[in-house]
C-alpha cells in the first residue's frame, strides 16, 4: 500500500472473493479483504503513520450496532444478512453508513472503532 498498491488478494482466494475483489476495484479503486486490511491497519498503527481520529459524540443504532460487531468478528455481508434478516446490499449500505458516521476510512478504521469505544 506504501508504494500504490490498490488491491490484494491471498493465493488461495474463493472465486466469490476476486468477483468481489473486481468490482470493488472498479467501484471505488481498491480492494483488500479483512485479513489483508487489519494486518495493514496494524503495521501502520505500530509504525506510527497513522493516528486514527473519530467524530466525537457519534451514537448509533442499534442496527449499526449489530453489523459493527458482526463486522469485527469478520462475517461477510451474505452471512450478516442471513444473520439480521437482510440483504447483502442493505449490510453494505450499514457498513457505509458506519464509515461515513464515524468518520473512518475502511473497514479496519471501524473495527479500531469498535475496539476503542469498547463496543467489541
Amino acid at each position: 500500500m506504501e508504494i500504490g498498491a490498490n488491491g490484494y488478494l491471498l493465493k488461495n482466494a474463493e472465486a466469490e472473493e476476486i468477483r468481489k475483489a473486481i468490482y470493488s476495484v472498479h467501484e471505488t479503486g481498491y480492494y483488500f479483504n479483512n485479513i489483508v486490511s487489519n494486518a495493514l491497519l496494524k503495521k501502520l498503527v505500530i509504525k506510527g503513520n497513522i493516528k486514527p481520529s473519530f467524530k466525537e459524540g457519534v451514537e448509533l443504532t442499534e442496527r449499526e450496532q449489530d453489523v459493527l460487531k458482526l463486522i469485527c468478528a469478520e462475517k461477510t455481508a451474505n452471512e450478516m444478512g442471513k444473520q439480521l434478516f437482510l440483504s447483502p446490499r442493505s449490510v453494505e449500505g450499514i457498513r457505509q453508513r458506519l464509515i461515513d458516521k464515524v468518520g473512518v476510512r475502511n473497514t479496519a478504521g471501524l473495527v479500531m472503532f469498535a475496539v476503542k469505544n469498547g463496543i467489541i
